[in-house]
């Protein structure tokens, strides 16, 4: 889970990187490819 927690903070750490802010639809598809890859059972 610790992997999965890493890949999301550095895919929202892209958009400040970018000086963006996430709009509502790439929150929740954001959100739901964390649940998704939280809901897996660790891989390695």
């Amino acid at each position: 889970m610790s992997d999965a927690r890493g890949s999301a903070d550095a895919a929202l750490g892209g958009f400040r990187v970018l000086g963006g802010s996430p709009t509502e639809e790439e929150l929740a598809a954001a959100t739901a490819v964390i649940a998704a890859l939280a809901a897996q059972p660790a891989a390695e």
